[in-house]
């Protein structure tokens, strides 16, 4: 299994950004810029630190965050075969903050994903999580617990004996559960990555 499979933390960084404003303005238009730097201090797990800008009804809006996930070859440990054994299961935990740091969301993520070789140096890969997540707003004193679901796709490329390119797409929603007159909030956005293991 290449590196870049685990590389999916990039998956989860854009859906904690939607939550910051009024839910009527939280949607992203597009994504303005992304900025990533990943590292692996433990065996297993991806630490992974972003800077994703996103346009909101309200304007530009920037943001710092940490994720972490860690991997686990299911379909392995299990003895399953007929590319069953390339099944997966993933934990993931992430906090994020505007740079104004009015507020902060804490969220998990749990779920399942495959992949599948193209062709030497060429692979699919897919998923599908649950993600719950608190919003909380230091300014208003309130916070929301959301509970989200996502699905990820992407082609990862081999550049090199230790880096690939990820390119693919995510896309899913969260639903306030605290707040039951919230609006979902829906998220369709492009992947792109590289990740260098060393």
């Amino acid at each position: 299994m290449p590196y870049c499979a685990y590389g999916l933390a990039l998956t989860t960084i854009f859906p904690l950004s939607l939550l910051y404003g009024s839910p009527a303005s939280a949607l992203p238009l597009g994504q303005a810029a992304q900025v990533n730097v990943s590292l692996s201090p433990a065996e297993g797990w991806h630490v992974q630190f972003g800077a994703p800008v996103f346009f909101a009804g309200e304007g530009a809006l920037p943001t710092l965050g940490i994720h972490a996930d860690r991997r686990f070859a299911l379909g392995q440990a299990l003895g399953w075969s007929g590319g069953a054994e390339r099944i997966g299961f993933g934990l993931g935990f992430s906090a994020f903050a505007p740079v104004h740091f009015q507020q902060l969301s804490l969220g998990a993520s749990a779920g399942l994903y495959h992949y599948t070789p193209i062709v030497e140096g060429l692979m699919l890969d897919y998923g599908l999580r649950y993600a719950p997540l608190v919003a909380i707003d230091w300014a208003a004193n309130t916070s929301t617990g959301y509970n989200g679901v996502f699905a990820n796709i992407g082609l990862n490329l081999q550049l090199a004996r230790n880096s690939w390119l990820l390119l693919g797409l995510q896309g899913g929603a969260y639903a306030a559960f605290t707040r039951p007159d919230a609006p979902p909030l829906w998220m369709l956005q492009p992947i792109f990555g590289i990740n260098t293991s060393f």
